[in-house]
């Protein structure tokens, strides 16, 4: 139970958070100066890391899982948009919020049984998206947006 608790918590953390604070960023911050090509690949590596996650959760609705490690996924995610907006001269806050999505989801990975091939391959491809492309990929760009 606890654990479907926190996934519809941590669920209207972050969409609600997206919902209220990506319409107010200006949209060359948001997107990092990235052309329509990267914006497109972008936002479907976010959709696919969504179906990933939403995957995931499905696949394990059954079994126990660690929820403390989603949760945090969840509540850290939520944190990246309020301080992309909030602290627009702080930048290394953004970045620390990415790092705090990228280290919870490593740690989700890390603690899957290494007999569930699907639900590592799931978690890897969500791994791949937080790490590489918002925490490298993304960071960097914004990093040096003046």
């Amino acid at each position: 139970m606890w654990w479907l608790v926190s996934q519809v918590i941590g669920g209207i953390l972050v969409l609600g958070s997206y919902f209220y604070y990506l319409p107010k960023i200006p949209t060359e911050r948001l997107w990092v100066g990235l052309n329509a090509s990267w914006r497109t690949l972008y936002t479907i590596s976010i959709l696919l890391s969504g179906v990933a996650y939403l995957s995931f959760l499905y696949l394990n609705r059954r079994r126990t899982i660690h929820p403390l490690s989603l949760f945090l996924f969840l509540i850290a995610a939520s944190l990246w948009s309020p301080s992309l907006y909030y602290f627009p001269q702080q930048k290394w806050i953004t970045i620390l919020s990415l790092c705090l999505v990228s280290a919870t989801v490593g740690w989700a990975l890390a603690l899957e049984p290494t007999s569930h091939v699907y639900n590592r391959m799931l978690l890897g491809y969500l791994l791949f998206h937080v790490f590489v492309m918002d925490n490298i990929g993304w960071s960097i760009r914004y990093f040096f947006i003046p």
